[in-house]
This record gives C-alpha cells, sequence and structure tokens, in this order.
C-alpha cells in the first residue's frame, strides 16, 4: 500500500515531506508551524488552522476519521450498509494490532527492499514504531537513515539527535548526525558531532579528522 507523504515547514523555516504519522508527532510536540494540504492546495497554520486529531489503539493522533489499514482499496471510506456490514464485520473479526518491535520489522524490511517506493511505507513503519515505544533509538535511526534517503535532512538530524539522546554511546550515531549537518550547511554542529564520535572511537571519524590533518 502506497502512502502519501505531506510537505510541512518546520519552526526555522526549513521544509520537507514527512509521512502523516511523523506529522502528528510534529505537531504534538510542536515542531512545525504549518503543514500543507493538496486537497485545499493550501498551507494550514497548526496552531490557527483546522486540525482534525483523534487517538487510536496505536497510541498516536490521527489526521484522518480512518486509517489507511482499515479502509478499502479504493481509498475511498465505506459507507451506507457497506459501512454496517464491515463495522459487524470488524466487530467479530478484529484486525491485529501489531507491536512496536512488528512495526519496527515491517519497516526495516520497506527501507532495504529493492522497490524505492517502499521508502514511504518505511517510513510510516518506524513512525508507528516509535509511537508505540518512544525510547527505541534503532526505530529514530532508521527513520533518519530513510528520511536522509529522501533529502529531508532536517528531519533526519533531528531523529539522530532523539536516538543521540536515547544511546549517548554509540559513536556511529553522532558520526551519522555529522555528516548530515554538513550536508545541510551546519558546519560547526557539524564537527561538534564528529569530534564527539572520534572521541568514542568510531574509525569513519577519525579518519575524516586525519584527512584533514587535524588531531583529536
Amino acid at each position: 500500500m502506497e502512502y502519501t507523504l505531506v510537505r510541512v515547514q518546520y519552526g526555522n523555516s526549513h521544509e520537507g515531506l514527512v509521512d502523516d504519522v511523523t506529522l502528528d508527532e510534529l505537531i504534538r510536540l510542536r515542531k512545525v508551524k504549518r503543514f500543507y494540504r493538496p486537497s485545499e492546495d493550501a498551507w494550514v497554520d497548526v496552531e490557527t488552522g483546522p486540525i482534525r486529531l483523534r487517538m487510536d489503539h496505536y497510541g498516536g493522533p490521527e489526521r484522518r476519521a480512518f486509517d489507511e489499514e482499515d479502509a478499502d482499496r479504493s481509498g475511498r471510506k465505506p459507507r451506507g450498509l457497506l459501512s454496517k456490514m464491515l463495522r459487524r464485520k470488524q466487530n467479530t473479526a478484529p484486525q491485529k494490532v501489531l507491536t512496536a518491535h512488528e512495526w519496527f520489522e515491517r519497516g526495516f524490511l520497506a527501507l532495504h527492499s529493492d522497490n524505492g517506493d517502499d521508502d514511504r511505507a518505511a517510513l510510516r513503519a518506524f513512525a508507528r514504531s516509535i509511537s508505540l515505544d518512544p525510547d527505541n533509538e534503532r526505530a529514530y535511526l532508521n527513520r533518519a537513515i530513510t528520511y536522509e534517503k529522501i533529502g529531508n535532512l532536517h528531519q533526519a538530524i533531528d531523529d539522530y539527535r532523539q536516538a543521540m539522546a536515547l544511546a549517548p554511546r554509540d559513536a556511529k550515531l553522532y558520526y551519522l548526525c555529522g555528516m548530515a549537518r554538513k550536508r545541510l550547511g551546519q558546519e560547526d554542529e557539524a564537527i561538534a558531532d564528529l569530534e564527539q564520535a572520534a572521541r568514542l572511537g568510531y574509525r569513519p571519524a577519525i579518519d575524516f579528522f586525519k584527512a584533514k590533518g587535524i588531531a583529536i
């Protein structure tokens, strides 16, 4: 199943694409100031615009009245008699609710598949995993890698930093964050992260400074 990414504008005016579950997370944490709603061809201010949120069994607020996993394949919400029949069927045979680990595994498989379109599914699965287990640094790390892959460096850096906070002795996280910062033009912050990676003994970071003739 394909998922549509949403363009957001962060507090520092950087823009990037995110999945809908991550969008809910960013709005809740006040990390974005507006997002683009294609159906209205307009930007929605998260402070003043109409935003539909609800809490569901995954533990995260949603921006729609129903989830893609619960919709029919056409993407349209069932109505009338069909809706009642489906509700009755759901009541008797509820869908399995995935755990945080299962969502992570689903995202990992999507990320490393040969199908480039699976990046969107990977992002959403990692976001689902994070909503259920916010202390899993592997979910943040893999979501960061996926966001970097699709070009949203700002979100990738934010996720790397979340992973670093959860695993402060993981040198690779500092290195990946530092390299992403360099690509975004945040030179001072990049050097600080790379220095920490080198101090923690991460060889690629040590080689980075050696190549520049800088002793760490």
